[in-house]
């Protein structure tokens, strides 16, 4: 559903058939990828639920253009 590519400059890609709600969880989980190198694919994912969780519940939304 995306990934990240380390670099000069991290790049994250989403797949652009996600809905918003997934998209956020994705777009947090490659931006822990990139910040936190060491943490497990399991640490990453209890992270990425616990912020997904929060910015959703805070009114965070993708508005389409």
């Amino acid at each position: 559903m995306g990934q990240a590519t380390y670099g000069k400059i991290p790049l994250v890609e989403l797949d652009s058939r996600l809905q918003s709600k997934e998209r956020l969880g994705t777009l947090v989980h490659e931006l822990l990828h990139i910040v936190f190198e060491d943490l497990t694919e399991e640490q990453t994912i209890l992270v990425e639920q616990r912020i997904a969780s929060v910015l959703w519940h805070d009114g965070w939304r993708r508005i389409h253009k």
